[in-house]
């Protein structure tokens, strides 16, 4: 298999920049990752971390005052090297994305049938409405809509926040993409729904053999969908590695803090830990490691954390286990 075919998704030293009044403000510093056909690979972080700007930059969706460096290589075609009129041939064909706010995407004057239609003759110009509403119809079906054929006539208003959220999943594969981005496709709704969206999106990737990109905050959707985890936080990946890596093995003091501020129902009475201070910004990214003003090991470590940025490095687990992190890697955190 070529690696195109294996990792549709490449992304390379990704660097987004934004220009503002106050200065430049840097979003995403240095971010690279592969994903494999068929897998998920999930990104995680507090609100900031440059989770949705990773995302939107792989398609392309980035605003004027923004720079972007780096390679996003997408079945081998570099978004950034490409034309817009190149980037909007791909986009909703190779790679398409599902957005949280699935009824601030929808448009509230045209049935679901029609807005599912129209993504598939985006790309489909000889495709006739006839054609085009049939396959509006299999996407809806694929996605888990009772009734499809009746319900692609109805509009965004009549449908609950959970089916609505499955017609955007439907927009997203009904031209059968290689690579999948869902940011924050849980939010909003209540766990079972939850759990309805995230077992639809699995099903698919399954089925289609999609590269998953999943962005959340919510770690208890982390553990049930995805293969591997990157860990973001201030516009960097502090960690990565396998589910079983992170959940298990964690061994950057952010990735800790999360964990421990995360619900567990097989703890009964057991406090949650929140993580102290406020999250660095691109804006004010402090020096050394941006983490630590609010790390617990910054005084085991002493004065390097202060001054000099760590770099991602082996941890004991997967090959693909790392940290960027000065404790060692024989230091292991409770």
């Amino acid at each position: 298999m070529a690696e195109t075919e294996q990792f549709p998704l490449r992304v390379d030293d990704l660097r987004v920049d934004f220009a503002t009044r106050q200065g430049t403000v840097s979003a995403v510093d240095g971010v690279s990752f592969q994903v494999e056909r068929g897998h998920v690979l999930a990104i995680v972080g507090e609100s900031g971390s440059g989770k949705s700007v990773t995302s939107r930059a792989c398609l392309g969706l980035i605003d004027d005052n923004a720079t972007t460096r780096g390679s996003i290589l997408v079945e081998g075609q570099d978004m950034l090297a490409l034309t817009e009129r190149e980037r909007n041939k791909l986009r909703g064909q190779r790679i398409s994305m599902v957005f949280q706010d699935a009824l601030a995407a929808l448009n509230p004057f045209a049935t679901v049938g029609r807005q599912v239609a129209d993504a598939y003759r985006v790309h489909h110009p000889s495709a006739n409405r006839k054609q085009a509403h049939a396959r509006a119809v299999e996407a809806l079906a694929a996605v888990g809509v009772p009734e499809p054929a009746q319900r692609a006539a109805q509009f965004p208003h009549e449908f609950s926040g959970g089916m609505r959220q499955r017609v955007m999943i439907a927009m997203a594969i009904v031209n059968e993409p290689a690579v999948l981005i869902a940011d924050e496709p849980t939010t909003a709704l209540d766990v079972t729904v939850q759990a309805q969206v995230l077992q639809v999106l699995d099903e698919l990737r399954e089925r289609m053999g999609m590269a998953m990109v999943l962005v959340t905050h919510d770690l208890g959707v982390v553990a049930q969908i995805a293969d591997e985890v990157a860990v973001m936080y201030c516009g960097h990946f502090v960690e990565k590695g396998t589910v079983f890596d992170i959940f298990d093995r964690p061994s950057h003091p952010y990735t800790l803090g999360l964990l421990n501020s995360t619900p567990d129902p097989e703890a009964d009475g057991k406090r949650l830990k929140a993580i102290p201070g406020v999250p660095a910004s691109g804006s004010s990214r402090p020096s050394g490691c941006p983490f630590h003003p609010r790390c617990a090991y910054q005084p085991e470590v002493g004065e390097r954390c202060l001054v000099e940025r760590p770099e991602l490095g082996e941890r004991p687990g997967s090959e693909q286990h790392r940290a960027a992190c000065h404790l060692g890697p024989e230091r292991k955190l409770p």
